[in-house]
């Protein structure tokens, strides 16, 4: 009994022993990757295509970041210092062994000015970069910052409807009572009013387009703000009375 009890005790000492130099080697394993010395960065690579943001703000932006190892560079923390710049809206981090840190950015993509001074991305969500220098030619949008999905989503519905008139708006907004307003890309302001926009818009075209194929040429300004027809004031070249209604009969009054 006390032989088997020795080898017992003999046992559990050397498992013992085994499981002390294994959390010693795995505390030096862990120290050693922790250390910001061990296997410093030394590049960063770049991927995506940047039209907004340039390389050098985005390396001089996260330079403190990558000062560390291999192991010790905090990812998240990089993507989190990148997703604050306006035009960037996501951030992939990567190692790459031994001694690189790649990012792979995707950027903003602009699709409308807001307010004259932002910026709507493909999502219709505000965003406010710098925009000295930016001459894209963009649909211009206004709102309230709250309304900006709806603005755009409305402003991609009006022009879905309108193709079959061969026609477009390049400007669309929503007062804060609720009112709506656009212009087409043929330079014609309409008055909209409250209500849904897309309706009365592809209706106004729809009457204006039955009285005459070209008459939309011709017309200066729309106020669809009636409830049995549109007024409509003409180019002063036109040869018409300065403003008329145009009723769903399809008749030309003069207002």
């Amino acid at each position: 009994m006390d032989k088997l009890m020795s080898d017992s005790m003999q046992q559990l000492y050397k498992w013992l022993a085994l499981m002390t130099v294994l959390c010693a080697l795995l505390w030096s394993l862990s120290s050693w990757m922790s250390n910001r010395n061990t296997l410093p960065i030394k590049f960063v690579r770049i991927e995506g295509q940047l039209t907004h943001v340039s390389k050098d703000s985005i390396t001089s932006s996260i330079s403190n970041l990558v000062e560390s190892g291999y192991f010790a560079v905090n990812t998240q923390q990089i993507i989190a210092k990148l997703e604050t710049l306006e035009w960037i809206k996501k951030v992939k981090v990567s190692r790459v062994w031994p001694d690189t840190i790649s990012l792979s950015i995707t950027e903003q993509k602009a699709r409308a000015y807001w307010n004259k001074v932002h910026i709507l991305n493909e999502d219709g969500m505000v965003i406010k970069p710098e925009l000295v220098g930016m001459v894209e030619s963009l649909p211009q949008l206004a709102g309230e910052d709250s309304k900006s999905v709806e603005v755009y989503l409305s402003f991609k519905r009006v022009n879905a409807s309108l193709k079959e008139f061969e026609q477009s708006v390049v400007a669309l907004s929503k007062s804060a009572h609720g009112s709506w307003s656009a212009m087409t890309k043929g330079g014609v302001s309409i008055a909209i009013g409250s209500g849904e926009p897309i309706e009365k818009i592809v209706s106004g075209i729809r009457l204006l387009s039955s009285v005459n194929m070209n008459v939309l040429g011709r017309i200066k300004q729309i106020d669809m703000r009636y409830p049995n027809g549109v007024s409509v004031v003409w180019k002063e070249d036109e040869g018409f009375n300065k403003r008329e209604m145009v009723n769903k009969d399809m008749q030309l009054a003069k207002s």
